[in-house]
């Protein structure tokens, strides 16, 4: 993909005019989604998740969760980065909210938001993300936001995040090859769906905490006002950090829901059986379910109601979808379901051993960087 950067902007207007809908359908659709446009941030967290922006998901089995999403349409509510558009795509949700407490996420998705509109294909939104083209994304980003602060916080997000998404997305390929599904990276029909959400100005993009007062329940108010429900909500890993006594339950309660909407999780707690090559269990429930287990108060986290649930086919897989189990029942599933304390201690040496090889590599990147400004300050 090759692009001028003097008419990248015509490109950017021209793509978004030919993929929106007819003045009269979007202005009654605007209408609807109007709540959605003034979305409020939380307060931003006094620290992020181990300190570390994550640019793309490190969930590597993603398609385990295809048959279960497909087709569920609603309002796709998503934490993460990149892995939003597979789920959403497979969903075929018709209304994105994607929301992080990590606001450099948030501008990560600003990136994706010219990246979708101006290519009109897969296979130059993949060119995009390559270093060749990181000037002609960079000149979008600049003709995209008039704000300066948005726009440099979109080029600062693009310029980190760049090497690990092309790598990323090489991944993604290669494994939805072989599982013989359709991605947005590798189908056509999928890149269009995903591009369309965006020209029709139904993605909308949020810094919020799930544990927080403001942005979940304005985004449930929104999606009343819309007259629309939950199709997915994706939580990715973010309840093993916080319980369900906090303010998550009452924001989970305020979703819109019908019997059609799915919650999907994983879960890296080290009592719970992982997917063979990950560090991750993979859940499905439908929401209802989840808003039964909240109500009734009976487990403090996720990782607790995740011994309740049911094992699929292949390890590390679950759905829950079953009330909330007491007494004898209960103890008998979490003796099941409970992995033992050798296989706990064996995962907790190797997570260790990984910690300190990431921080000697942070430490090492320290190092040589400040060995450079030494050498630049000597000349």
């Amino acid at each position: 993909m090759t692009m001028k950067p003097a008419i990248l902007l015509l490109v950017f207007c021209v793509a978004t005019a030919a993929f929106s809908a007819s003045p009269a359908t979007a202005q009654a659709q605007n209408a609807s989604l109007s709540l959605f446009e003034t979305l409020p941030s939380d307060r931003p967290p006094d620290q992020i998740t181990k300190n570390s922006h994550y640019w793309i998901s490190n969930e590597m089995r993603l398609d385990l969760f295809h048959d279960s999403v497909k087709d569920r349409g609603g309002v796709y509510i998503g934490v993460g980065s990149d892995q939003n558009y597979l789920l959403a795509g497979w969903a075929k949700s018709e209304v994105l909210v994607l929301m992080d407490f990590d606001r450099k996420i948030v501008d990560l998705h600003r990136v994706y938001n010219v990246a979708f509109r101006a290519a009109t294909n897969k296979a130059e939104f993949l060119e995009l993300w390559e270093e060749s083209s990181s000037k002609e994304l960079q000149e979008l980003i600049k003709q995209g936001y008039s704000d300066k602060k948005t726009q440099k916080a979109a080029l600062n997000a693009h310029r980190a995040a760049r090497k690990y998404i092309s790598t990323r997305f090489r991944k993604v390929i290669r494994l939805m090859k072989k599982s013989n599904l359709p991605s947005f990276l590798t189908d056509d029909s999928q890149y269009d769906y995903i591009r369309g959400l965006f020209l029709n100005d139904k993605v909308f993009m949020v810094a919020g905490d799930l544990t927080a007062d403001v942005t979940v329940k304005a985004i449930a108010k929104a999606i009343e006002g819309a007259n629309m429900h939950v199709g997915v909500l994706y939580l990715s890993n973010a309840e093993q950090y916080f319980s369900f006594r906090s303010g998550f339950s009452d924001n989970m309660l305020s979703l819109p829901s019908n019997k059609d909407s799915l919650v999907v999780r994983t879960n890296s707690w080290r009592y719970l059986s992982w997917v063979e090559g990950t560090e991750y269990h993979y859940n499905v429930q439908p929401l209802d379910n989840f808003k039964l287990f909240l109500k009734a108060k009976t487990v403090r986290d996720s990782g607790r109601m995740l011994h309740q649930a049911t094992p699929d086919a292949i390890l590390g897989v679950s759905h829950l979808d079953h009330p909330p189990l007491t007494g004898t029942e209960l103890k008998k599933v979490k003796s099941k379901n409970r992995i033992s304390r050798d296989v706990v201690a064996e995962r907790g040496e190797i997570r260790r051993l990984r910690t300190e090889a990431r921080e000697q590599r942070i430490a090492e990147r320290k190092a040589k960087r400040a060995e450079r400004r030494a050498q630049a300050a000597a000349e």
